[in-house]
């Protein structure tokens, strides 16, 4: 696979340079003979307009946290309480739930529940929910705990909307991973959060003049597709991101800032050429020539073949925004090139425009390179384009675990924002005459006593009752599976039993944690 990939990368330095140049400079004298028209010019959008959205919207929210094994608190303000009790009531049609008496059994605690969610993003989104007890007792700890479906609203709004932004449900995390001791009254709950609304995003013209505004709608359904864009007052227009900018709408807004109404001169084309093949990044550059539209693609083409990297990839990366296929294989041909420094850069252009057949291929194809690096970046974005694309195994509620075989290093990657999944990359050993005491003694993996098992002993955390020795094969997926569905470890413990087996060799590979909610 890696090799198709790379067909093509042996042709000398030398021997490329005066093709690129000379396809350019055939291009350049084309265009001038044969575009003169087509092409718009004048202001541009953003020079009558100006975008109007929020980047970042800050949300917030109260729910109880369930499930805690006597560590929860009846700590909770009056108002905060009287709105639990009518939010639970209106979930449970025909029932009742005392609130109060859960409160007061210390198995439950109200929490306040906070998140930021992109100003752009989509109804149905996911994302992470940060939460923290009402309860300032230093014995309150939602460790374990689960949190009930809530609500969430827009920060500081004077008025509660009737409708909610976002919901919000699941586990709570609390990561177990750093040096200190971590604050058990905050937790996280991993891509717990849906949003429900969609966020407008304007166009908002400097003074009303109803036939400019139909004037760029016109261009705009032109250049992105019908219902792009529509006017809905003399001096607002409404936007809807394409598809090809759904995982990029900020770039979006600043292609539509920058193209232009009426006709192109002709050296418009030449001087952002020009710019992008000086080999520099040039953002800017790209975004204009992008608003230039399929006029564009090319010249951007002919940069293909040029011997600089970053001028091949700002090339490969505008032909993906701008819906051709030519600019794919040079983007592959970077993520797989080991002596490359822009990968990683070349797969987030890859997968900006979406999925497609070729892309899963490629990013299937980069779990198998030895850069582990390279590879996790290509797991966590394989499964961002579809979360199908691994024969995933479900081994609790919400946990889910990937096998990646074929990866040349044995290692284990742990997300820890998102979503709650593992990958097994590479043949992972378990190593017998081992011991590993989790938690105070709370968990005992063993592989000394019986050989050709593991033993696990743990301690019920609610029940306050042992459990084991129980024993599987000396398989990493059997002993996840022991794990976190018989024993029932939550997220963060599973985590930290994991890295301290992978740390003192029972299990032989290396542990890779994501980074954590933001």
């Amino acid at each position: 696979m890696q090799e198709a990939f790379q067909m093509g990368s042996g042709i000398s330095e030398r021997r490329l340079m005066p093709v690129a140049l000379l396809a350019v400079l055939v291009w350049l004298g084309c265009h001038r003979q044969a575009t003169r028209t087509g092409q718009r010019s004048g202001p541009t959008i953003g020079s009558l307009a100006r975008p109007v959205y929020l980047e970042l919207i800050q949300l917030e929210g109260y729910g109880l946290v369930g499930g805690l094994p006597g560590t929860g608190s009846p700590e909770c303000p009056a108002r905060v309480r009287q709105y639990l009790r009518r939010y639970a009531e209106s979930q449970v049609s025909g029932q009742s739930i005392d609130v109060d008496r859960l409160l007061n059994s210390y198995q439950a605690a109200a929490v306040y529940i906070e998140a930021s969610v992109p100003g752009l993003g989509q109804v149905g989104d996911a994302f992470d929910v940060k939460v923290t007890a009402l309860s300032q007792s230093p014995s309150t700890s939602l460790d374990g705990g689960w949190l009930f479906t809530a609500e969430l609203f827009p920060k500081g709004a004077p008025v509660t909307p009737l409708r909610p932004s976002a919901k919000v449900q699941g586990p709570v995390y609390i990561d177990k991973l750093g040096s200190g001791d971590p604050d058990q009254r905050k937790g996280h709950i991993i891509g717990g959060g849906r949003l429900l609304v969609q966020a407008s995003l304007l166009l908002v013209l400097n003074r009303e003049d109803f036939r400019t505004a139909v004037q760029i709608r016109d261009i705009l359904e032109d250049r992105f597709g019908l219902q792009t864009a529509r006017p809905v007052s003399p001096r607002q227009i409404s936007l809807r991101i394409p598809a090809e900018y759904r995982r990029q709408p900020q770039r979006f807004v600043e292609v539509v800032k920058a193209i232009s109404l009426g006709q192109q001169d002709i050296g418009h084309i030449d001087r952002l050429v020009q710019r992008i093949s000086a080999g520099q990044q040039d953002r800017v550059a790209e975004v204009a020539i992008e608003a230039v539209g399929p006029a564009a693609i090319g010249p951007l083409t002919a940069l293909l073949r040029s011997n600089d990297e970053q001028t091949r990839l700002a090339a490969a990366r505008c032909l993906r925004n701008l819906g051709s296929p030519t600019g794919l294989p040079t983007l592959v041909g970077i993520a797989f090139d080991t002596r490359s420094s822009r990968r990683i850069e070349a797969m987030d252009a890859m997968v900006a425009a979406g999925p497609s057949p070729e892309v899963i291929e490629a990013l299937r194809a980069l779990l198998s390179t030895d850069d582990l690096a390279v590879a996790s970046c290509a797991y966590e974005r394989l499964l961002a384009l579809d979360q199908t694309a691994l024969a995933g195994q479900k081994v609790s509620d919400y946990i889910m675990v990937d096998q990646v075989p074929s990866a040349p290093r044995p290692a284990i990657v742990a997300w820890r924002s998102r979503q709650a999944r593992l990958g097994l990359f590479g043949q992972i050993r378990i190593r017998t005459g081992r011991v590993v005491r989790y938690g105070q003694d709370r968990l005992i993996l063993d592989t000394s006593t019986e050989p050709g098992f593991v033993l696990v002993r743990a301690t019920d955390p609610r029940r306050k009752v042992a459990i084991g020795p129980v024993r599987c094969n000396p398989s990493p997926m059997e002993m996840i599976v022991l794990l976190a569905d018989r024993i029932g470890l939550g997220y963060a413990d599973l985590l930290g039993v994991l890295r301290q087996a992978c740390d003192s060799g029972l299990v032989d590979a290396q542990f890779l944690a994501g980074p954590l909610p933001q």
